[in-house]
């Protein structure tokens, strides 16, 4: 599947990218393990989103996907002109993640209405833990406005991967697991806010079953969405 509007040029600098960028990166890795491509919708709009484990996460994310993804980035690399020009030529968009980024969020779902895929980390940022972190609401308002399906990926072992020295020991395989596409469905009588909080928290819940026990983090023993719980409570 070809991202829908993407030139011929633009799809041509991302395939060389991922693999110019690719060969390098299996310098430092076992390779890497993909399950579940079966779920990756035939065509989009679709929404992927992922936990956040190393700065080379979207290299990893973008190999294994089959078409091109449009992905979200901290605005602070766009600060670097010939990284930024990089950056936009491979059909990335920068996003403000100290608070509600409109322009990131007007720009997604632009894309989105297009029929693109759009790829976000819930959490923001890398987790230092290695980790689940609380995920960010903006995410979860980003979801619901684009109404669109999301495609959960649980990563974990790139936490491993360290790019800007020479590799030592030994190489450590990164994993991939793809879960089955899905739509959210906040429960009725929640204010935008809380519906925001809600669909973040379940963006979370499902990548943190495709995930090994110890990379669960603010959702260790929780079986759900634990907004659920509290929404019961309150």
């Amino acid at each position: 599947m070809f991202t829908a509007d993407w030139p011929l040029y633009r799809r041509a600098l991302y395939n060389l990218f991922l693999g110019v960028m690719g060969r390098y990166v299996e310098m430092f890795t076992d390779g890497q393990t993909v399950e579940g491509i079966e779920n990756v919708p035939a065509q989009g709009p679709y929404l992927v989103v992922s936990n956040h484990l190393n700065f080379t996460d979207p290299e990893f994310i973008a190999r294994a996907c089959p078409g091109h993804i449009n992905f979200m980035v901290k605005k602070e690399l766009f600060s670097y002109p010939v990284i930024g020009f990089g950056l936009r030529l491979l059909g990335t968009f920068p996003v403000d993640r100290r608070g509600n980024d409109i322009g990131a969020v007007r720009r997604a779902l632009q894309l989105l209405s297009h029929g693109n895929s759009v790829m976000l980390f819930p959490e923001g940022t890398r987790s230092r833990t290695h980790a689940l972190a609380d995920p960010l609401p903006g995410a979860g308002y980003l979801a619901l406005k684009a109404g669109v399906p999301v495609l959960p990926i649980g990563l974990f072992g790139s936490e491993h991967v360290c790019i800007t020295r020479l590799p030592t020991g030994p190489a450590k395989r990164v994993s991939l697991r793809f879960g089955k596409p899905f739509r959210l469905e906040p429960p009725e009588g929640l204010n935008r806010q809380q519906s925001a909080e809600w669909a973040a928290w379940e963006m979370l819940s499902q990548i943190a079953r495709l995930l090994p026990e110890r990379y669960l983090g603010v959702l260790t023993g929780e079986s759900g969405n634990p907004m659920d719980a509290r929404l019961a409570v309150g």
